[in-house]
């Protein structure tokens, strides 16, 4: 014959106090909430809005729209030489390179490699 006990487990996850939002007082009369940056909606909104940037080569020069404006740009040769560089004037802008070769284009926090023949 089998002897069985029976036990109860409590988790300590149901009894715990979220940390998304912490009391913090600074003083006895102090109420303030602190919230964590995850707890905020627009955290998933902002990630959806995640730009696309259309870069189109035609001859030596390379067409770039929609790109935020303000972002900065730089133009490398493929040995790492900086070609042009400033900041974007308006959502689309045009530039002209000096001669066919490859080319790493930085724009908006993003590279792109440009052939040009």
């Amino acid at each position: 014959m089998v002897a069985s006990s029976e036990s109860k487990v409590n988790s300590s996850s149901s009894s715990a106090k979220s940390s998304s939002s912490v009391k913090i007082p600074i003083n006895e009369s102090d109420d303030t909430e602190i919230e964590s940056s995850s707890s905020k909606s627009d955290a998933i909104v902002a990630s959806a809005l995640t730009q696309q940037l259309k870069i189109t080569v035609n001859g030596r020069n390379v067409q770039i729209d929609e790109v935020k404006i303000g972002s900065t740009y730089m133009v490398f040769d493929i040995q790492g030489r900086v070609i042009n560089m400033g900041i974007v004037p308006k959502a689309s802008f045009s530039l002209a390179l000096p001669k066919p070769g490859q080319y790493i284009l930085h724009v908006a926090s993003k590279n792109k490699r440009i052939n040009i023949k």
